[in-house]
């Protein structure tokens, strides 16, 4: 369900094309038996853990994330800068900056300052399209712990990945499912590999 919250919009619910995701189809979607789900569904009904949004079930805790996430992107493209909110100041730098002959350190920056990143971003995104998963791994975890890091902007290196895939290999070992260990770090944010935590969603 997790897994599935990660990648649906509205991010955070339980939901398919926009259209809330009944026990049936929630069984097909993750293998189980329709009984089993609608019992476990009533668990977590009964329990308080989701929130409902008429017929959607919506996690909290993601929902809450993603607001945050979205808030300090918003932060971040003004630099931090808490002067850069007022619209007339950014004009007025703007305006005054204008006249101003590049200084040598603001060139070197303004040549340099997105080539790593997109190098980056560009060796990552090749990284994953070459790499061949075990056929332990399920994929469905695998992408959503990648695309959780890419939103981060922290795209995995090809020495992570295979790394990523040696440290699931020994958490497998320890007897956690790599799918448990792949969902719990991208709902958590976390760029690493990790136990499996026994809490709600």
């Amino acid at each position: 369900m997790i897994c599935i919250m990660h990648q649906a919009e509205p991010y955070g619910h339980l939901v398919v094309n926009g259209h809330p995701i009944d026990s049936p189809t929630l069984a097909r979607m993750v293998g189980g038996r329709p009984h089993e789900v609608a019992r476990w569904l009533s668990e977590l009904d009964t329990a308080g853990v989701c929130d409902m949004d008429g017929e959607t079930r919506i996690s909290r805790r993601m929902v809450r994330d993603e607001r945050v996430r979205k808030a300090r992107a918003e932060g971040g493209k003004l630099g931090g800068n808490p002067a850069l909110k007022d619209n007339h100041k950014v004009e007025d730098k703007v305006n005054h900056d204008a006249n101003l002959p590049p200084t040598p350190s603001s060139s070197i920056s303004s040549s340099t300052s997105l080539k790593p990143k997109t190098k980056v971003n560009g060796h990552a995104a090749s990284a994953v399209a070459a790499l061949t998963l075990p056929d332990w791994v399920p994929k469905m975890q695998w992408d959503a712990w990648i695309d959780a890091r890419r939103k981060r902007r922290n795209p995995p290196t090809d020495f992570a990945l295979r790394q990523a895939i040696s440290k699931l290999e020994a958490l497998k070992a320890q007897g956690h499912a790599p799918g448990a260990v792949l969902a719990q770090s991208a709902f958590r944010g976390w760029a690493g590999l990790f136990p499996v935590k026994d809490e709600g969603v």
